[in-house]
């Protein structure tokens, strides 16, 4: 069993900054976002998170139901290496947005994910983006995961897929944080820290870093004690 850790870093926000992303000018509102996790035995998985704004998608008045239908076709140079396809949809009358995330267990290589999203109720309304991730060969020596910005995160029970580690984690929509957050989370993991056999402790250094027309400006540092 190889070693691992999870780490989660919580945050206040003092300032908000908006950020707008190029998906809001399509028919269907989604976020689409890869991230590349190892398993405790050292396979390489792609975790693909998918956010729905409910309201920019059309609603059966009947049964109160929004949803989409999405194709995943992931390819490995140039060739098809697998495809998925599956419905998402909320019955919820509210109209609250929703998300769904997938994993795909890959070997090393370069990978384009091609998605489509096509609006159950109204055909017209679709989404279409493709999106690139590296699996990286299995390695000996220590390496962190992507890095998640989360929205929200709560302890997960046994039967719910959607888990990792324990926890429901909601990856943060569009990376745009409005007036109603006050906080958000990071989430990362690291692997093989216990190949540093002469070091029984280690120290994590968070910098979070606004990127300006001037250039990178750091706006917070942190720091965060941890044992090997």
């Amino acid at each position: 069993m190889r070693n691992y850790q999870q780490f989660i870093l919580y945050v206040l926000i003092w300032s908000i900054v908006p950020w707008a992303s190029t998906a809001l000018s399509q028919n269907i509102q989604a976020d689409v976002r890869l991230f590349v996790f190892e398993t405790p035995e050292g396979n390489s998985f792609v975790e693909v998170y998918t956010g729905l704004l409910s309201n920019s998608l059309a609603r059966n008045e009947t049964h109160h139901m929004r949803g989409v239908e999405v194709t995943t076709l992931i390819n490995k140079d140039s060739a098809v290496v697998l495809a998925d396809r599956y419905r998402l949809s909320s019955t919820d009358s509210s109209s609250h947005d929703f998300y769904h995330i997938e994993r795909y267990q890959l070997s090393e290589g370069d990978y384009n994910f091609q998605f489509s999203m096509v609006d159950l109720v109204d055909t017209t309304r679709q989404f279409h983006r493709v999106l690139s991730a590296r699996v990286s060969a299995s390695q000996s020596v220590p390496t962190f995961s992507d890095i998640q910005v989360l929205a929200n995160i709560s302890k997960a029970n046994a039967s719910n897929r959607s888990a990792k580690s324990g926890l429901i984690m909601e990856p943060l929509k569009f990376k745009y944080l409005n007036a109603n957050y006050d906080k958000f989370y990071v989430y990362l993991e690291s692997y093989r820290m216990n190949e540093y056999t002469n070091i029984n402790n280690y120290l994590l250094r968070y910098d979070f870093i606004h990127e300006t027309a001037a250039g990178p400006d750091t706006v917070l540092t942190r720091y965060k004690r941890r044992d090997a």
